[in-house]
């Protein structure tokens, strides 16, 4: 069973009040736990699991932020590293 069909299973709330936790073995009440999932694409996850969840789109670094961090940290570790100076 993969990770979608294991957390369709867990919110499923006729299956939740009575999860079984394979790992322990030991029976679960799950309807008033909340579950953090983390994704980069929303397309590589199942459309019923999107149905079931509320989704939440965190901005990254704007690319001009991403020329900043490489030109202070990125590059001059690279340098270092091949010692050059």
């Amino acid at each position: 069973m993969g990770p979608s069909a294991v957390l369709l299973e867990v919110l499923d709330l006729e299956q939740n009040w009575n999860f079984d936790y394979d790992y322990i073995n030991i029976p679960t009440y799950l309807s008033q736990d909340l579950f953090i999932y983390t994704a980069s694409f929303l397309n590589t996850i199942s459309s019923l699991l999107l149905d079931q969840c509320e989704i939440v789109h965190l901005a990254g670094f704007l690319f001009d932020e991403k020329v900043v961090i490489a030109n202070r940290v990125l590059v001059p570790n690279l340098i270092g590293m091949d010692g050059l100076k």
